[in-house]
C-alpha cells in the first residue's frame, strides 16, 4: 500500500521557519493520535469566504482533506485547529465519525466535537512545551498573515 504525501496549499506564502514547524507538529499528531495516514491535502485559507459552515476549521470525510481559517490569527491557533480537524481525521479512520454526525442533530456538545477539542487543546499544550522547552520559538505566537 502506497502513502500519500501530505501536501500543504496556503492562500499566502508560508515563511520556512512556519513550514518547518507545521511538519514538525503533524508527525507530532500524527503519533499521538495514531494516525495510519495524513490527509493527503491541508489547506489554509485567508479568510471565510466561501467556506460552507467552517468556522476555524474543517474535515472532509470523503476525501480526508482539512480546511483552516489562517487569516489574522496566531501560528499556534492555526495549529490547535488542524490538531481538532485530525482528531476528526482519526476517528474517520476509526471508522465511527459519520455514524457520531448522524446521531447529533448539531455539532454543539456532540461527543465527536467534544473528543476533538479535548484531544486539540492538551496536544497544542505538549507540543508547545517540548518546543519551548529545547529553544525560544517566538514564531509560534506570531499572526500568521
Amino acid at each position: 500500500m502506497s502513502k500519500k504525501k501530505c501536501t500543504i496549499y496556503s492562500e499566502k506564502p508560508i515563511s520556512d521557519k512556519h513550514s518547518e514547524l507545521l511538519k514538525y507538529f503533524l508527525m507530532f499528531c500524527k503519533h499521538k493520535l495514531s494516525i495510519n495516514e495524513l490527509p493527503e491535502k491541508i489547506r489554509i485559507f485567508s479568510s471565510r469566504s466561501g467556506e460552507n459552515g467552517m468556522t476555524t476549521g474543517g474535515y472532509d470525510p470523503s476525501t480526508t482533506d482539512i480546511s483552516v481559517l489562517g487569516g489574522n490569527r496566531l501560528f499556534l491557533d492555526i495549529l490547535r485547529s488542524i490538531a481538532h480537524e485530525l482528531t476528526h481525521h482519526k476517528q474517520n479512520e476509526r471508522g465511527n465519525l459519520l455514524q457520531m454526525v448522524s446521531e447529533y442533530d448539531t455539532d454543539l456538545d456532540a461527543p465527536y466535537e467534544n473528543e476533538a477539542y479535548e484531544r486539540s487543546g492538551n496536544l497544542i499544550k505538549e507540543w508547545t512545551r517540548i518546543i519551548l522547552k529545547h529553544k525560544t520559538c517566538p514564531e509560534i505566537y506570531e499572526l500568521y498573515y
